[in-house]
């Protein structure tokens, strides 16, 4: 028979495995898709990390601190997709595929 607990208990534990399986999947971050944003990136990355295991598991997130990083990361990235030219293929995506979109994006009956 398994020990009982509080129901606190419980969802502690549950907190406290799923920040540890977090940990073990954030260890090795992907690179970004552009190696000069590699820096920034790792910084987002690891502060997102610990803004989600230490405070939004934990219900105490009051605001996203790690933001500004990620606007760093953003803007990093969309220069150096302009430069590749990617930019313009996305756009290009997105117009050629705008009806699909359209009906994909519809809210359900």
């Amino acid at each position: 028979m398994l020990p009982t607990t509080s129901h606190s208990a419980i969802l502690i534990d549950d907190a406290t495995a799923l920040e540890n399986t977090l940990a073990f999947n954030f260890i090795d971050m992907s690179a970004s898709l552009a190696p000069e944003c590699n820096e920034v990136k790792e910084k987002y990355d690891n502060c997102f990390l610990k803004w989600y295991s230490e405070k939004f598991l934990r219900g105490t997130a009051t605001s996203d601190e790690c933001e500004p990083l990620f606007k760093q990361y953003e803007q990093c990235l969309t220069k150096a997709l302009r430069s590749r030219g990617i930019d313009n293929m996305i756009k290009e995506a997105r117009e050629d595929n705008r009806e699909n979109d359209a009906e994909h994006m519809r809210p359900k009956r």
